[in-house]
């Protein structure tokens, strides 16, 4: 009898061992395999800033799998997330260094779009609709709740919910890099602006200026003081 008892007992013992070991491994799995996912955020944090974006780069960062199990869930989400925000900063970065938005008040382009400027004003609208629409982008990817959409829990476990929360927006990825070029998309859009008043002025005054020696002249000082002060509301 009491030799039973005591293979009961160690019977209990080993699984409690046993337990104890699997929780105490997955617990050293999950944080082992967390900071892989912490260092890779950092490595590929310095392939983004505020003036360029190396997708190719970055895509040779996530391509192989740091993780496993559970942890993989994550790390794909983290992953995707990471990539669109890669992706939607490069877009945008591409917009505001387009040249032509600084070359719309230039004597080049209102000889060769004025007087009418059909070209620039149709350019000046669709750069507009375009920078919203990145600006809305990004701001959709700093946002909480849509952040949180990118993971699915294969698991109850909250704790790989809260991983990839602390993940995704424990990084500076959403930060000063986004909040640099939102307001660099405020600015150019307030450069079109100005730009559209200006040619909107030069249209329907097109018999009043001309071009001479790549500099515009007005045909009386009203007309040069007004377009002055369009122009002096650029610098």
């Amino acid at each position: 009898m009491k030799k039973k008892i005591i293979v009961v007992i160690l019977i209990i013992f080993l699984v409690l061992i046993g337990i104890i070991s699997y929780f105490s491994y997955n617990y050293y799995t999950d944080n082992k395999e967390k900071k892989l996912l912490q260092n890779e955020v950092v490595e590929i944090n310095k392939y983004i800033t505020s003036d360029k974006v190396d997708i190719e780069k970055i895509k040779k960062i996530i391509a192989p799998d740091t993780t496993t199990k559970n942890r993989l869930v994550v790390e794909n989400a983290l992953e995707e997330y990471i990539l669109d925000c890669a992706t939607t900063i490069n877009t945008s970065i591409a917009l505001l260094q387009d040249e032509k938005i600084t070359n719309l008040l230039g004597a080049s382009n209102y000889q060769s779009d004025g007087p009418n400027f059909t070209n620039s004003k149709a350019y000046i609208t669709k750069m507009k609709e375009d920078l919203l629409t990145t600006k809305q982008s990004i701001l959709k990817l700093t946002d909480k709740d849509n952040v949180l959409t990118y993971f699915t829990n294969p698991t109850k476990d909250d704790y790989y919910d809260e991983m990839f929360e602390s993940l995704a927006l424990g990084t500076s990825l959403t930060k000063d890099n986004i909040n640099t070029i939102t307001n660099s998309i405020d600015s150019v859009i307030n450069l079109l602006n100005i730009s559209e008043e200006t040619l909107n002025f030069l249209s329907l005054n097109s018999t009043s200026w001309q071009i001479q020696n790549n500099q515009i002249y007005f045909t009386n000082e009203n007309l040069l003081n007004t377009y002055n002060n369009y122009i002096a509301k650029i610098k």
